[in-house]
């Protein structure tokens, strides 16, 4: 049976660290709160490996501030006050970054400055969304409940951009695998053969005489291709930060095909994660849908969030002034005017973001089912062409001697 080592805070306030023998995390966090324990964090001995590789980094990572919420959740609902909960979770932070600015939020804090304000006076440290959270938080009195609904928040981000990285790694290094034996081939086999072919004359088939120009050109002015490269993603670069361009562009995105669809499930579940998030928190509509535009990624669906914001602030409903938006999927609508309906719109609109985020899931095992074959299929066809551009050449070498 494993063993985990476990942090918690125990009936008395005071945080309690040891190890307990469990089938699994679960039943190992079971355990803990049986005996009156409220577990901070369990985990496998050899799981803290890769925590202890980061706690030289200077700045916090997502994961950490993930952990931090979920530390402070745990304690401010097990009836600690903040500036004990803050004193605790800065003596357990192994980040030494991260214990710095606990121990700078804690001071203030300590000065009479509310939790939220603290956060803020920490630039870089947490998301606009992350404080508007806090400061909802303290007005309702519902600070712990507000922080586990952030931390489950920002662990449902987190987990969705890792899933999406991780879909994405195996095509990456396919096609850097792909174009690095393709260059390779014409840069160091085919212009081997060049001498050859000069030497005993004749006149070569099209293909090799296009293959072997190609590995020549790439051979002596790689230098020049490169350059090109590096200047047309710096001018790409540019053109991206100029925001009339950027529009255009994210436009052009959403109308593409699949991809578009791919994007727009995408943004509607980070907008609907986000806004329900925000609502749950007593944030009000107008500030929320202004934050919620800040989160979206396609300037273009933000901007069209940015719109409806406009007109919620004229006495429009959230479903009426969302179906003015020809991004916004039909499916989704219809969930909100039922939220609407029924009162329970941050409710409707987590049930949104989680169909969509499954939905995306699907939708990218869809594509990669189709991009990596595709991938092979192309990389096959390139070095079959180069492979049989030089035995067409030995041919007819062999016919003009034969």
């Amino acid at each position: 049976m494993p063993t985990f080592n476990y942090q918690a805070i125990s009936a008395t306030g005071d945080v309690k660290q040891g190890t307990i023998e469990a089938p699994n995390q679960a039943e190992a966090i079971r355990t803990l709160q049986s005996q009156g324990m409220s577990p901070l964090k369990v985990s496998l001995p050899g799981s803290l490996s890769m925590q202890h590789l980061l706690v030289r980094r200077r700045k916090a990572s997502q994961a950490q501030i993930v952990l931090f919420t979920q530390q402070m959740a745990t304690m401010l609902n097990a009836g600690l006050p903040v500036e004990r909960a803050l004193q605790l979770l800065k003596r357990l932070t192994e980040h030494q970054g991260l214990k710095g600015q606990i121990d700078k939020i804690l001071a203030d804090v300590r000065d009479g400055v509310p939790l939220s304000s603290a956060f803020e006076a920490r630039s870089g440290l947490v998301t606009k969304l992350y404080i508007s959270m806090l400061r909802a938080g303290e007005t309702g009195g519902n600070l712990g409940q507000t922080l586990q609904s952030l931390s489950g928040y920002l662990e449902r981000s987190q987990e969705l951009r890792r899933s999406l990285v991780s879909a994405l790694i195996y095509p990456a290094i396919l096609l850097v695998m792909a174009m690095g034996s393709v260059i390779a081939l014409l840069t160091l086999v085919v212009p081997s053969f060049a001498p050859m072919f000069e030497e005993l004359g004749g006149d070569m088939p099209t293909i090799t005489k296009v293959v072997l120009g190609t590995g020549t050109l790439l051979q002596d002015y790689w230098w020049l291709f490169l350059s090109v490269l590096i200047v047309g993603l710096l001018v790409l670069q540019y053109q991206l930060v100029q925001p009339p361009k950027k529009l255009r562009l994210d436009r052009f995105m959403l109308a593409t095909g699949k991809i578009g669809t791919l994007l727009i499930k995408i943004e509607t579940a980070r907008f609907a994660r986000t806004l329900g998030a925000l609502l749950a928190s007593g944030v009000p509509i107008l500030r929320g849908l202004t934050l919620s535009a800040e989160v979206v990624n396609n300037t273009a669906f933000a901007s069209a969030i940015q719109n409806v914001a406009a007109d919620v602030k004229t006495g429009k409903s959230l479903a009426d002034a969302m179906d003015t938006i020809s991004y916004f999927p039909d499916m989704a609508q219809q969930m909100l005017v039922v939220g609407e309906e029924t009162g329970q719109i941050s409710d409707i609109l987590i049930r949104i973001s989680d169909t969509y985020d499954k939905e995306v899931k699907v939708t990218m095992d869809r594509l990669l089912s189709l991009l990596v074959p595709l991938l092979i299929l192309v990389l096959s066809a390139l070095i079959g062409t180069i492979i049989v551009s030089i035995l067409l050449a030995i041919l007819s070498v062999n016919d003009l001697f034969g």
